[in-house]
């Protein structure tokens, strides 16, 4: 669309502006992966989140300050978090969003 036409059709065709429906958009598996790609960044980053909190609870010398920092209360909510976006439900939940970007898979 750089010359703002493509087969004879420019940027109002009704054809073209149906391509851009949320319907249309939202139904596209473009759209499926990007949601796809946005849950498994989700689990990616909640896994780390908990692994970090519990090695910080592992550490007895930093005992004291996990307790002032509430670190037993983060990481139940940080399994909470991992555990929803490990939920198929999680997507319905996503849909909607701009997902994420899909590239390569998560080290």
């Amino acid at each position: 669309m750089v010359h703002e036409h493509c087969e004879g059709k420019d940027l109002n065709h009704p054809e073209f502006r149906a391509l851009f429906t949320a319907r249309n958009m939202l139904a596209g598996d473009w759209y499926s992966e990007r949601l796809a790609a946005k849950q498994a960044f989700d689990i990616h980053l909640w896994e780390q989140n908990v692994r970090r909190l519990e090695e910080l609870l592992e550490k007895s010398s930093y005992a004291g300050e996990a307790k002032r920092l509430g670190v037993r209360e983060r990481l139940e909510m940080a399994r909470k978090q991992l555990h929803q976006a490990q939920s198929p439900d999680y997507l319905g939940f996503l849909r909607g969003s701009s997902g994420a970007h899909p590239r390569k898979p998560i080290p």
